[in-house]
């Protein structure tokens, strides 16, 4: 097998795209970084119940991974209806990057670090449809800071 890496010209805009984005988010979401396994960010709201569910949702899918996913959707959400994690956002695919980081690291900081990581990823999935649908390499890195930015 043989590995064929891009020219060097073509990489640099997405390393300097991935650390503009990368500072961005740092910004956009200061001080957070400084608490990354303290604090769960709140943005607006005035209270933590949505970050507390999703930081919920994510330990409910770790736990249901471990456990072959046997009574996935029987959450004890709604107690004691079945099959309440239906009616819930169960966001199974960044759940996993959060239960490969929970080896690792505390509950709070992998879901700080899943946020942080998905907005960057997010930023840099709008710059390449921009670019695929012809903007220029600034327009596209301009896009992708506002997708950054569209939570906020």
């Amino acid at each position: 097998m043989c590995l064929v890496f891009p020219p060097a010209g073509r990489t640099r805009p997405w390393i300097a795209a991935f650390a503009l984005y990368a500072a961005a988010v740092v910004a956009g979401t200061w001080p957070l970084v400084l608490r990354l396994s303290t604090h769960l960010p709140l943005g607006s709201l005035s209270n933590a119940t949505v970050p507390l569910f999703n930081l919920w949702t994510f330990e409910w899918n770790a736990r249901s991974l471990s456990r072959g996913y046997a009574g996935y959707w029987d959450a004890p959400i709604f107690y004691p209806t079945p099959g309440t994690f239906a009616l819930s956002e169960a966001q199974s695919l960044t759940s996993l990057g959060f239960a490969a980081l929970t080896a690792a690291v505390s509950g709070v900081t992998a879901y700080n670090l899943v946020l942080l990581i998905t907005l960057i990823a997010n930023a840099l999935a709008a710059r390449r449809l921009m670019r695929v649908l012809g903007a220029s390499d600034a327009g596209a890195t301009a896009t992708g800071l506002l997708a950054l930015g569209l939570p906020f």
